[in-house]
C-alpha cells in the first residue's frame, strides 16, 4: 500500500488485503436516508492480485474474494503464517474462482465503510480499510489458480 504526504490511502498493491464493496451484497442496515457513493452495499475483504501491468491500475484492480466460509473445497486457507502484515480475527480463506474488478473509490481508504461491520469485534476492525498483506507465495498460488480456471475454459 503507498500513501500520501498526508498519510492517506493512495494505492494498494498486489498482495494487499483491503476492505470494500461486495456489489452482489446489500446492505440490510443501511439509512434510507444517507446518500452513499458505494450504492448500499456490504463491505467485505478483498485481495488485490493485479500489478501496474494491468490496465487502469491503479483506479482499478483485479481483487479475489475473502470469506470466513471455510468449507469451500477449491478455497485457499489462510494462516497465521499467510500473512506478511496484519492478519484475520476469523478462519479465512481465499476464493480465486470470485474475481472481481474494483475501482479504487470502492475499495475502504477511511475506515468509514468497515465501520459499518457487526461482526468483527472493535478491537479487529482496521481503521482505514487495510487488513494487512498476504505473502508473496500465498498471493501467487491464488492467481495461479485463477490463471488455472480460465485456462480450462479454453479447452472446453
Amino acid at each position: 500500500m503507498k500513501r500520501d504526504a498526508e498519510g492517506e490511502i493512495i494505492e494498494f498493491e498486489r498482495g494487499d488485503v483491503v476492505w470494500g464493496v461486495d456489489p452482489f451484497k446489500q446492505d440490510s442496515d443501511l439509512d434510507s436516508e444517507s446518500s452513499r457513493d458505494d450504492g448500499g452495499v456490504a463491505p467485505r475483504p478483498w485481495l488485490i492480485i493485479s500489478t501496474d501491468s494491468v490496465p487502469f491500475h491503479p483506479e482499478q484492480y483485479l481483487c479475489l474474494t475473502l470469506t470466513t466460509r471455510t468449507w469451500h473445497d477449491e478455497s485457499t486457507p489462510l494462516s497465521a503464517e499467510s500473512w506478511v502484515e496484519g492478519g484475520a480475527p476469523e478462519r479465512s480463506s481465499i476464493m480465486p474462482w470470485s474475481i472481481s474488478a474494483i475501482q479504487h473509490r470502492f475499495l475502504d481508504t477511511t475506515g468509514d465503510l468497515v465501520a459499518r461491520l457487526d461482526s468483527i469485534p472493535d478491537d479487529d476492525v482496521p481503521a482505514d480499510g487495510y487488513q494487512g498483506q498476504l505473502t508473496k507465495e500465498v498471493t501467487a498460488e491464488a492467481t495461479q489458480q485463477v490463471v488455472n480456471y480460465l485456462e480450462a475454459t479454453l479447452t472446453t
